[in-house]
């Protein structure tokens, strides 16, 4: 196992709705009200936060609440829910699986005529390698032959990296995962995991939506021999 640690990453957790939003006149105040009744005892939750979006047309209409001042925000749609965290560092890792866990099991329970169709958490990260080794020799395993060959007579640096995606037995979800060299640090991984639910209601009940994501998140890490550090 090679160690790993976040230097910075994204998420983005979205859920699809299984039916539209029709009654929008009152959804975004019932957005409001749960989005601070269930963040303002970890957050300084302020009106300035909140925003709607209007239009005439169901397709586009949208209430938002910004986290932490920035980009990394809370939306919904008539169609979906989503959580985005644009730019997180390793202390920010706690704090954003715990608003994602709260305001979605919260939104579910407020918006229970909606239903979900589909759960997806997208996480990029840019990794410092603990070693043994470097990431050069940790990508060195990826190595391609033919590359080698094919480009024998013109000298040049070649790169390599990992992508694999697997569905469970019961295709109640299915991961991609992608590593290769980071470009935004010197010595570091690219890391991609992305795991979405199928069946979101079977999943939920068997483990809890976000507890068989994150599950399946650390399972497409060990399985690319990467130990996450969370220290």
């Amino acid at each position: 196992m090679v160690g790993v640690r976040a230097a910075r990453g994204s998420a983005y957790l979205r859920v699809a709705f299984a039916r539209p939003m029709f009654d929008w006149q009152h959804a975004p105040r019932q957005f409001f009200e749960a989005i601070y009744d269930t963040l303002s005892p970890m957050l300084a939750v302020t009106a300035a936060d909140f925003s709607v979006r209007v239009s005439d047309s169901l397709n586009d209409v949208a209430a938002r609440y910004d986290l932490f001042g920035g980009p990394s925000a809370v939306v919904l749609t008539a169609k979906d829910l989503s959580l985005e965290f644009p730019d997180l560092v390793l202390g920010d890792y706690g704090l954003a699986a715990r608003i994602a866990e709260s305001v979605e099991h919260r939104l579910h329970a407020e918006f229970p005529e909606c239903g979900r169709a589909m759960m997806r958490l997208t996480l990029n990260e840019h990794l410092n390698v603990l070693g043994p080794g470097s990431a050069d020799d940790y990508l060195s395993r990826y190595a391609i032959p033919s590359v080698e060959s094919a480009f024998g007579e013109m000298p040049g640096v070649h790169q390599y990296g990992a992508v694999f995606s697997t569905t469970d037995a019961q295709r109640q979800w299915r991961a991609r995962c992608l590593v290769e060299r980071s470009e935004a640090l010197d010595e570091g991984l690219f890391l991609t995991r992305e795991v979405t639910l199928l069946k979101v209601d079977e999943a939920s009940a068997a483990a809890g939506g976000l507890a068989l994501i994150w599950e399946v998140i650390d399972t497409c890490a060990r399985a690319l021999d990467l130990e996450m550090s969370h220290e």
